[in-house]
């Protein structure tokens, strides 16, 4: 049986172009935090895992991902301050918002918001990444539930947040 180690093996791929099939946060220890917290929610099985095992394990971690980045969506709030973040870089409010949600999405309640909004920004940068050099499958229709939710949050964020998240990850933080 394979052994499925990497946060990548269990992320959707349809519509997603990661520029490392290893890592998503750039930081081992990132994705380690992540993959746990993924298997203390349970979506993701513990021990070596047959590939029907994994294949029901990244249709889990799909669905929990686009429920978290629905709840991102309609959460306004948080759409508001990452438009507001684009002038203001120091506004920690949007990392109130993701503690927020912490309750609401089991997966990401061990989670720093650091570690989640790093996370969060690697796969917007992979669904921004397919939208740039497009990959099969082509249909949106086809996508994972994951780039679709991106594609939501795209049109309720505006364009102006991808600077704003990228300049917050680079300002120093006392999270892991």
């Amino acid at each position: 049986m394979p052994i499925l180690r990497f946060l990548t093996n269990y992320l959707p791929a349809a519509g997603m172009v990661y520029s490392d099939n290893r890592r998503i946060t750039q930081r081992d220890l990132h994705d380690t935090y992540v993959l746990e917290s993924l298997r203390k929610a349970a979506l993701v099985p513990k021990d070596d895992v047959s590939g029907l095992v994994a294949k029901e394990a990244k249709l889990a971690v799909d669905q929990a991902l686009a429920g978290s980045i629905a709840l991102l969506t309609m959460k306004q709030d948080v759409v508001t301050l990452l438009k507001d973040s684009a002038d203001n870089y120091e506004d920690w409010g949007l990392f109130k918002s993701f503690d927020e949600i912490k309750g609401r999405t089991p997966w990401f309640k061990d989670l720093s918001s650091t570690i989640f909004l790093n996370f969060f920004y690697q796969l917007i940068e992979a669904r921004a990444a397919w939208h740039r050099n497009p990959r099969p499958p082509f249909d949106v229709n086809q996508h994972s539930l994951t780039a679709k939710a991106i594609d939501a949050f795209f049109q309720a964020a505006g364009d102006d947040w991808a600077t704003a998240v990228s300049c917050m990850l680079l300002l120093p933080r006392n999270e892991t």
